[in-house]
Formats: structure tokens, C-alpha cells, sequence
């Protein structure tokens, strides 16, 4: 219980910080809002976000707002805040029990630390778990704690990984290779495992049942469009131009799990993707060597060191690494800003670089300690009848508690940078579901003012404003959720296409025209009945 609760911690902290400065969801998070309103309209989004990774493309899937949706509903002002909290500290909680069903509760210290690390690295996923990069990767470290317990023998939570690495898959493009790997090769394990043991495959219909409602609405989009999200994903236009290789990939595993690693460094001071060139290719592919060859050695002396779960382990950080390697191998060169800058970045990108180099180091320390335990406690078998024997089954014991020890001063190491990284004087409102309060306010103004003058019914929008464009698309996209949330039917001037046809403006429509200028002192409002949209 204890780890569940470290691991929420950050969560409710974060949750209470962001409702206690004004939040309400503009930019992303209202696209992300809307499409979970609409999950019970008309208007049911069929794919995820639209990604940078790609032009008209969009991330795999929708469970996200479907998982939102409900929230939204009963809350439509603070409901993506508290839900998609909800939900990452379900997804924290699997990974937990996930790992705890493999090695007890050395395993969910374990587990709960790598969690807290990732959010201690980047505490954006506290304080914007709605954002799907963030809230993609929560369902991710379940997805491998999931993978690691089915593939060490406990087919019974196939389910879980198909449903957690579906959530991951769907909501970023970053996780879906190496989601849907582990989904897949969880269920060739655990199909070998029934076979051998002569047991029922209960467990694979219900995680097959479960992988056709997640990927029903991915799937009907592509069988009834004319080009479906999923084909333009898989033949790569999602990447389309030169991309950054084989050897950016391998750069990217080197800087996880080199000495000292990239995350080193606080996400969020990382402001270019670049960062990972750097580092070094070679020593990228020595990692990926040396860790497939300890994969193989352990998956055939399984019975030999009688540690399945050491082998599982192994196999999955190679996923994970392999992974890793061809998604930053197909990233658009084009895509990677040629200086930092904040307002055009993709080191959220980089979230994946921590756990990866985590789940090398702990198989490689693992494979260590274990090596070692077990030669102590033949050297103890061989002299049971001496003096000795007292003295090696003690190392033993020693050498036992000393790694119990270990993880947990790193779990609480963990908690420890988690909670400075939230609490440390300044952070937070670098974070935009902060630092957009002040956007937040000018849209509730301006949707209080348009229900005050005219009634329900299509709108089309325009904001004007001298300040650079994305101050636009904070008041639009902020303005079409919470309009759409009072009845009307919004359209924009810009920004539309990012939450689908049905809010893209055209040409000729008379409908009522809502004119917004920004200015330092506030929001001006022009309203024209009837008027075409040019």
C-alpha cells in the first residue's frame, strides 16, 4: 500500500495546485477535452491527437477521450484535470501489481520507484496528465510491468497488457511500436506456456475480446475512409521526408543508458530534440548487443538459474530498446527544431529515454546479483558441514538484504526528487496547464459574453491578436470546447482541422460571425448575425 500511495502522492499534490491557480483547459487540453465530450455526440473522434510527427496524420486511436469522457461530462470545467488523474494513478497502480506479482514486494518498490523517477525527471505528467504524451506514458510503465509478468509466467495478465499498451499505443505515437510488441509476444509466450502445461486459454479470449473493443474505433476508421489514419501511419507518412536513422536511434538508447545518462538533466530543460545526437552510435549498438546476447544466454539456461523472470526482464528491455531505436530511427528531420526554443520543441520526445535506461541497468544489476547469490550459496552447499557454511550462508543473507535495501533507498530517492521537482519554487508555472491561466480567464469572458448576447446555434469564430499565433490558438481552441460544452456549434477561422471537420470554417457559410481582438487590457467582441464567413 505504501508505494501505491508514494505514487499517487505527486498526482493529488498537483491536482490540488493546478485547480487552486484557476485552472481551465485551453490549447491541447481543450482539443483533448472536446474530443472527450464528444465521445457520447455525434461527433465520436475515431483517432487520437493530430501529431507533429507527420502532416495529416493523427496518433492511432481514441481511447484516451474514451477513458475521459465520462469525467468531462459530469465536469466539463475541471473533469480532464481530476479524471486523467484518476487514470494515471490507475495506471501507476498496475504497474505496481504488475510487478509485484513477479517478485513480490521487491518488485513493487521497484516499480513504484521507476514511476516516481520518470515523474520526478519530468513533473509535466503530474501537472498535465491530460496531455497525451504524459498520460500515454503512464499507461506505458504499465504495459511493461504487464509484459514482464505475463512473459515471466503469469498469462492470467494478458488482458492487462493488451488494455494498457491499447491506452499507450493509441495515445502517442512514440509508445505504439513497443506497446504493441509486448502485447503481441505476451501472447506467444503465454500461448507456449498453455500449451506445454495443458491448461485452458481463457485468459487469451478475454485479452483478444478486449484488444477488438480498444482498437474498434481505430479500425472502422480505417476501413471506411478513403485513406485510413492506420495507412498513412504504417507506410510512413507520418515521417514523410528524409528521417533521422539508424544512427539517431542508436544515439538515443546510448544517451538512456550511458554514463552519465541523459536524464540526467530535467526534462524540461532539455529544449531540443538534437540533445540525443550527441551521444554516441557505437556505443548504442554495443548496448543493443550486449543486451540481446544476455537476453538469449538467460532464455536458455532458464532452468539452469532457475530465474524465469530474470529472462522475462531481459526481453523486455530489448522491446524496449528496439523499440526505441526505429520510432527515433523514423522521426522526420524536418520535424526536429535546428535551435531550442520553447515554443517549438519535441523533448517530450525524449520521455522514454529514463525508463528504457532503468530497465537496462536493473536487468544488467540483477543478472549480477543473482550470479552471485547463487555461487554463494554453492559454495555454502559445498561446505555444509563446516564453519564455513555459516559464513557464506551469512554473505548470503547479507547480500539478500543488501539489495532489498537498495531498492528501497531508491524508491524513496525517487519520491524524494518528485516531490522537490513539483514543489521547488518556480517550476510549476513553467507548465502550461499553469502558465495558460491567464488565456483561461479571456475565454470564459468571451463564452460568458456570446451566451449573454446570442442564443445556441453555429458560430464561426475569429481571433485576432498581435501577439504570435499560438496565443490564437490557446483563445480557439479553449473557446470551441467550452461554447460546444453550452450548445453551439463553433466553427474557427484557424486551428479547425486539429479536432476534425465538423469545426473547420468554410468559405460562403451564413452563420453568425464572432469577431474576438486580443489586446493588453482584454478581450473586445464584435458579433455579426448571418453574415457569410469569408
Amino acid at each position: 500500500m505504501a508505494a501505491h500511495l508514494a505514487v499517487w502522492a505527486p498526482f493529488a499534490w498537483a491536482l490540488t495546485y493546478l485547480l487552486g491557480h484557476g485552472w481551465r483547459p485551453v490549447a491541447d487540453a481543450s482539443a483533448i477535452a472536446l474530443r472527450s465530450w464528444n465521445v457520447l455526440t455525434a461527433h465520436a473522434p475515431m483517432v487520437g491527437q493530430a501529431t507533429r510527427l507527420g502532416q495529416g496524420v493523427f496518433d492511432p486511436g481514441p481511447l484516451e477521450y474514451w477513458l475521459l469522457t465520462v469525467p468531462e461530462h459530469l465536469d466539463p470545467s475541471h473533469g480532464l484535470a481530476w479524471g486523467a488523474a484518476l487514470w494515471c494513478m490507475v495506471a501507476a497502480s498496475v504497474t505496481i501489481e504488475a510487478a509485484w506479482s513477479v517478485a513480490g514486494a521487491l518488485g513493487g518498490v521497484v516499480a513504484g520507484g521507476i514511476t516516481l523517477g520518470t515523474i520526478a525527471w519530468m513533473p509535466g505528467i503530474a501537472l498535465q496528465p491530460f496531455w497525451n504524451p504524459w498520460f500515454g506514458v503512464m499507461f506505458l510503465l504499465a504495459a511493461l510491468a504487464a509484459g514482464w509478468a505475463v512473459m515471466s509466467g503469469h498469462r492470467r495478465l494478458w488482458p492487462a497488457l493488451v488494455a494498457t499498451a491499447s491506452v499507450a499505443a493509441q495515445a502517442h505515437l512514440l509508445f505504439a511500436l513497443i506497446a504493441v510488441t509486448l502485447a503481441v509476444l505476451g501472447l506467444v509466450v503465454g500461448l507456449a506456456d498453455s500449451v506445454r502445461q495443458r491448461a485452458g486459454f481463457r485468459w487469451a479470449w478475454v485479452g483478444l475480446a478486449a484488444g477488438l473493443i480498444c482498437w474498434s474505433a481505430p479500425m472502422y476508421q480505417q476501413f471506411t475512409s478513403r485513406v485510413g489514419n492506420l495507412t498513412a501511419l504504417l507506410h510512413g507518412q507520418s515521417a514523410s521526408g528524409q528521417r533521422t536513422g539508424l544512427g539517431f536511434g542508436l544515439r538515443a538508447v546510448a544517451g538512456s543508458v550511458d554514463l552519465p545518462p541523459l536524464w540526467r538533466t530535467p526534462l524540461q530543460s532539455l529544449l531540443n530534440l538534437n540533445t540525443i545526437g550527441a551521444r554516441s552510435a557505437v556505443h548504442g549498438a554495443l548496448i543493443l548487443a550486449a543486451l540481446a546476447a544476455l537476453a538469449a544466454v538467460l532464455a536458455l539456461t532458464i532452468r539452469a538459474l532457475r530465474s524465469r523472470r530474470l529472462a522475462a526482464l531481459a526481453w523486455v528491455a530489448l522491446v524496449a530498446c528496439l523499440g526505441s531505436v526505429v520510432t527515433y530511427a523514423n522521426i522526420s528531420v524536418r520535424s526536429i527544431p535546428a535551435a531550442p526554443n520553447p515554443l517549438n520543441t519535441l523533448n517530450y520526445l525524449m520521455i522514454v529515454l529514463l525508463p528504457v535506461g532503468l530497465l537496462c541497468w536493473l536487468t544488467i544489476a540483477t543478472a549480477i546479483m543473482l550470479g552471485a547469490e547463487r555461487s554463494l550459496r554453492r559454495a555454502a552447499t559445498s561446505a555444509a558441514a563446516s564453519m564455513r557454511a555459516v559464513t557464506v550462508r551469512a554473505a548470503a543473507s547479507r547480500l539478500v538484504a543488501w539489495r532489498g535495501t537498495q531498492v528501497l533507498g531508491l524508491l524513496a530517492i525517487a519520491g524524494l526528487a518528485a516531490g522537490v521537482s513539483l514543489t521547488a519554487a518556480g517550476s510549476a508555472h513553467e507548465f502550461p496547464g499553469v502558465a495558460d491561466a491567464p488565456y483561461a480567464r479571456v475565454v470564459a469572458v468571451a463564452a460568458r459574453q456570446i451566451s449573454q448576447r446570442i442564443p445556441e446555434q453555429p458560430i464561426a469564430i475569429t481571433v485576432s491578436s498581435p501577439d504570435p499565433g499560438y496565443r490564437k490558438r490557446r483563445v480557439l481552441l479553449g473557446l470551441a470546447y467550452v461554447l460546444t460544452t453550452l450548445g453551439y456549434s463553433p466553427r474557427l477561422s484557424q486551428f479547425g482541422d486539429e479536432l476534425g471537420a465538423a469545426y473547420v470554417m468554410q468559405p460562403g457559410l451564413r452563420i453568425t460571425q464572432v469577431q474576438i481582438t486580443l489586446g493588453p487590457s482584454g478581450a473586445a467582441i464584435t458579433i455579426t448575425p448571418g453574415r457569410p464567413s469569408a
